[in-house]
């Protein structure tokens, strides 16, 4: 009885082994992420026609990486799915110095990125308190500005990538 449970164990752990090097997403968000990147940024195809207008064959994404939780768990799906839809992936993680927590959201950053072998890009930006806008219309005015000036950079990412849930209503207007 023993010899039996060895060997269920061990066929358990080449189960688990064979489900992770799949090919075929395993979650379903990342299943969810994947037909979209296929089906709207045609990402996946052989070759892909880049922002300049040449073909590539891996079209580069930056992610918009706040290190908050929907941005990082985007960052963890777009990792597992560069490799078998044929992308690059950077990340972009803008410091505002807004909170006092905002050098651990940096570090938090660096620390995913690392993880998962994702370069990515820092951008400090000073918000001048008296702006007309306010101090968080000013941030976010700016954050979208280092995101689309990086696209200009020797680096130019073929789609800008940001994390949003459906209360995130604000910025889904102001990006449409």
């Amino acid at each position: 009885m023993v010899n039996t449970k060895k060997s269920l164990k061990k066929n358990a752990k080449t189960q688990c082994v064979t489900a992770v090097n799949a090919t075929e997403p395993t979650h379903p968000l990342q299943k969810k992420l994947s037909e979209f990147l296929v089906h709207h940024l045609n990402i996946g195809e052989r070759e892909h026609q880049s922002t300049n207008g040449s073909m590539q064959a891996n079209p580069l994404l930056l992610l918009a990486l706040s290190g908050g939780l929907d941005s990082t768990v985007l960052l963890h799906l777009l990792a597992a799915s560069r490799q078998n839809l044929s992308f690059s992936l950077q990340a972009m993680h803008v410091h505002h110095g807004l909170s006092p927590h905002a050098n651990a959201w940096t570090d938090f950053c660096i620390k995913q990125c690392k993880q998962l072998d994702v370069p990515l890009h820092l951008e400090y930006i000073n918000i001048e308190s008296k702006s007309k806008l306010g101090v968080e219309a000013t941030a976010r005015k700016l954050r979208y500005q280092a995101l689309f000036n990086f696209k200009h950079a020797d680096l130019k990412p073929d789609f800008i990538v940001t994390a949003h849930h459906q209360d995130d209503q604000a910025e889904t207007l102001l990006l449409q």
